[in-house]
């Protein structure tokens, strides 16, 4: 087992090399994964990205990606938690469907060059998550895959230890203590405070692609009663109670009105609400709601017989990228993208 994760950990670094060696003039580049086994490379600069889906690197574990939303099969899962402590993350589902819709793909932040789109809570950022909050079909997928989500990760065992969001906004001190304490270590008080002062809104200051503060309550501003329904219809509803989280929709509230935006603006929206949906479609399989023509997917495979997701919105970017994965060995070693 020790050589497979160190011949996977090598795999895996490797395409990172790659990648960056097929795209240097990208100033964005990250890593993520959207299933086991494989992993998503993205990369953009001004007016241009690169969205690559299904390198395989055949490994469970993640310790250098950007984000992680694979669920593991059960009887993975139960191997690799035999020896170890697991955490699952719960925040409440609806406003966790609410983060979903306002929350901009990290690659926007350098493809879009409105200041506009790099600024949380601006009317055009508002505009972006209203957009999808009034869309039937978008609210639907989404919150359904929010619910099956974190089922099955809440139903996996041995049971893994639920982390709630809101305790760790309310005492971050008594939440950094518990997760040690699950972990079976401690932590003084001293070291606590060290860790919430390195991590508290961390991931924020990074990057502009979070609309809102760290809070609670949130879908209660933004969810109508429309909303509130197919969060229902979608068995969000009851998940939540479950959970242990109030749900009720206490009084009428309806979607917030999107700004007037200019035509660059308006622009930006629609490809940023396009892409969004694409990735989210070959990443979760979650529908395509919104759609523009400037974006090109098509589908390669390597001399290895390994199949490729590619997503661009620069048709001669997507050539090369395609034949630059035709040509793959699989160590991984390639050459520079033309």
């Amino acid at each position: 087992e020790g050589r497979a994760a160190e011949s996977a950990r090598d795999r895996f670094d490797a395409w990172q090399s790659a990648f960056e060696e097929a795209t240097p003039e990208y100033p964005f580049r990250k890593t993520g994964v959207s299933r086991l086994g494989g992993v998503d490379l993205v990369g953009a600069r001004a007016g241009e990205f690169v969205f690559v889906t299904g390198a395989r690197v055949d490994r469970a574990e993640f310790d250098r990606v950007h984000v992680c939303y694979a669920a593991p099969p059960p009887e993975e899962f139960a191997r690799f938690a035999e020896a170890r402590t697991v955490l699952v993350p719960v925040r409440h589902p609806l406003d966790v469907l609410v983060s979903h819709a306002f929350e901009l793909e990290h690659l926007l932040a350098y493809l879009c060059t409105s200041e506009a789109f790099r600024t949380p809570q601006s009317p055009l950022r508002e505009a972006f998550g209203a957009e999808r909050l009034r869309s039937a079909e978008w609210l639907r997928g989404a919150a359904t895959y929010i619910r099956t989500s974190l089922q099955s990760q809440l139903a996996l065992q041995p049971a893994p230890r639920a982390i709630r969001y809101e305790d760790v906004l309310e005492d971050p001190l008594e939440a950094i203590a518990s997760i040690a304490d699950a972990c079976a270590f401690d932590v003084t008080e001293e070291t606590a405070r060290a860790i919430w002062a390195e991590v508290d809104g961390a991931p924020l200051k990074d990057h502009a692609t979070h609309a809102f503060r760290p809070g609670t309550g949130k879908w209660r501003r933004y969810l109508d009663v429309a909303a509130w329904s197919i969060a229902q219809e979608a068995g969000l509803i009851e998940f939540a109670r479950n959970l242990g989280y109030e749900a009720d929709l206490v009084a009428e509230r309806a979607t917030p009105e999107s700004a007037l935006l200019s035509a660059e603006e308006t622009e930006e929206l629609s490809l940023a609400l396009a892409i969004g949906d694409a990735i989210n479609e070959m990443m979760f399989g979650t529908p395509i709601v919104f759609s523009h023509p400037a974006l090109v997917r098509t589908s390669v495979a390597d001399r290895d017989g390994t199949r490729y997701q590619i997503l661009t919105n620069h048709a001669i970017r997507g050539e090369s990228i395609a034949a630059w994965l035709e040509r793959v060995p699989v160590e991984g070693a390639v050459g520079e993208i033309a």
